[in-house]
């Protein structure tokens, strides 16, 4: 198996198992095996197959990204970012949605090849891509040799614009429960693939005034039998929190996990986080696979 040795890298992050943290380190070197990190600190003193020049430059572990849409959100670049509706509180979100279609899949693989370069060099190694299921998805991050953390989407309701100033629902329940029986044969499928190591599923309802009780529900209950995370939108506007205080009487989960929620149970717990505030649990459950080490 080759080694790859970082000599003399100018500053590193590196754990420091005596004081059980992250420490800064300057001036040493990193050797990488395999798949495994088999050297921190000075003097090296093994055999190296490739060697880099670690002077100038600092070593980290992966930066993880636990929630992201690298497979559409590039595509809205120069059009959504100074878009806001203003009779729905400056938020583009639901208008964006109608407008532009970015179901393509080849348009879809090229977004997230955009995205996953872009993460890259910003130091992520760790990314949750929250998209509908489309060809070619797994193949994708394979190449990239990140490690993916996927979430297939699906919903009980599509959101439906008849103006500017209100928000409207098309349900079908049909529909979310095909949704949601694809993404669980996707996120199984996982361990078959041939990246099997890098990549996993994640179970992921979507916005939580799309979903009916009983979908958000039994997603949570496929994502605690499969010990796989949970991930949830919520607290996205001003719109979906009148529109639950009007079906529920209470705003979005404003404690969760710990309190009852709008679907009268619980959708916290260990392994779920939400669009807006995901939980320390959930942040260290992703974070804790083994890390990869980039520099920059």
């Amino acid at each position: 198996m080759s080694t790859t040795l970082i000599r003399n890298v100018e500053w590193a992050i590196a754990w420091d198992e005596s004081a059980k943290r992250h420490v800064y380190c300057k001036g040493i070197d990193i050797a990488l095996s395999g798949d495994a990190i088999v050297h921190v600190g000075p003097d090296f003193a093994g055999r190296a197959d490739a060697t880099v020049d670690g002077r100038g430059l600092m070593a980290m572990p992966g930066l993880i990204d636990i929630h992201a849409h690298p497979s559409h959100e590039p595509v809205y670049r120069g059009i959504r970012e100074e878009h806001g509706v203003a009779n729905m509180y400056m938020s583009s979100l639901y208008e964006r949605s109608q407008a532009f279609d970015t179901s393509d899949p080849a348009l879809r693989r090229a977004s997230l090849e955009v995205a996953l370069c872009e993460l890259l060099k910003s130091g992520v190694t760790s990314v949750c891509d929250i998209s509908p299921i489309y060809d070619g998805w797994t193949d994708v991050f394979a190449k990239s040799g990140m490690r993916g953390f996927l979430a297939p989407g699906y919903a009980s309701a599509r959101w439906r614009l008849a103006d500017d100033r209100s928000l409207g629902f098309d349900w079908d329940e049909a529909r979310g429960r095909k949704g949601m029986e694809a993404a669980l044969a996707f996120i199984d499928g996982l361990a078959k693939h041939s990246s099997a190591s890098l990549l996993s599923g994640v179970v992921s309802p979507m916005q939580i005034e799309n979903c009916s009780d009983d979908l958000l529900r039994d997603s949570l209950a496929a994502a605690n039998d499969r010990k796989v995370p949970f991930t949830l939108h919520v607290a996205q506007g001003v719109l979906e929190h009148l529109e639950m205080i009007k079906r529920h009487g209470v705003p979005r989960s404003s404690a969760m996990p710990s309190c009852p929620t709008p679907i009268r149970g619980s959708v916290g717990g260990p392994r779920t986080t939400s669009a807006r505030s995901p939980t320390r649990a959930a942040r260290w459950r992703i974070a804790r696979r083994r890390s990869r080490v980039t520099a920059f």
